[in-house]
């Protein structure tokens, strides 16, 4: 028996009777919290009835009213969880972004780009990485387009500068623009 603060009455009650007595505030946060993607429903359940528990057994009445306490116990929870899980998908983005840089490092023209990236996949992925290709490429404007389509026939930078009348330097930036798209459209 623990002593509970309801509309500042104090009320002893064992866990059964606080479960039962709160059960729409416990389906309440459930259906607040059904929209985690990484969980279930069931799971969502689950999570808010044991940190509900957890809130019975650290709940001191000097603190607040019970009811107070619990949800406070229970939001905490549950959003550290769903920021816990977005940290992953960030780290799991992070590390195709590092490999893709890693490739453009290694890489001197968009075409080793791309066959350095299909040697590392399989057919699906290829599939969706000349889609990814053909949509970086449509975001791009006409004399970026040229310039890596020369790249990509093996022309040397300077090459494709002589041929469209600007600077290397403008060259190297179409290629940079280029793939910097194709992460773009990678990641999304």
């Amino acid at each position: 028996m623990k002593d509970i603060k309801i509309k500042g009455e104090i009320i002893k009650m064992d866990f059964e009777q606080c479960y039962c007595q709160f059960a729409p505030l416990r389906a309440r946060l459930v259906k607040e919290f059904e929209y985690l993607p990484h969980c279930e429903l069931d799971d969502v359940k689950q999570l808010v009835d044991m940190n509900f528990y957890k809130a019975y057994i650290n709940y001191n009445i000097e603190r607040a009213e019970f009811i107070t306490f619990a949800i406070n116990y229970i939001n905490w929870a549950l959003k550290r969880l769903n920021r816990s899980h977005h940290a992953q998908k960030r780290q799991s983005y992070d590390i195709v972004v590092n490999s893709l840089n890693v490739f453009n490092d290694k890489c001197d023209s968009p075409t080793e780009f791309i066959e350095a990236i299909t040697d590392n996949t399989d057919i699906t992925e290829n599939i969706i990485l000349k889609l990814c290709l053909k949509n970086a490429l449509n975001n791009l404007d006409e004399t970026c387009v040229t310039a890596n389509k020369l790249l990509m026939k093996k022309f040397k930078q300077q090459e494709v500068a002589d041929i469209l009348g600007v600077s290397q330097v403008q060259v190297s930036r179409f290629k940079h623009k280029f793939l910097a798209a194709l992460k773009r459209e990678l990641s999304a």
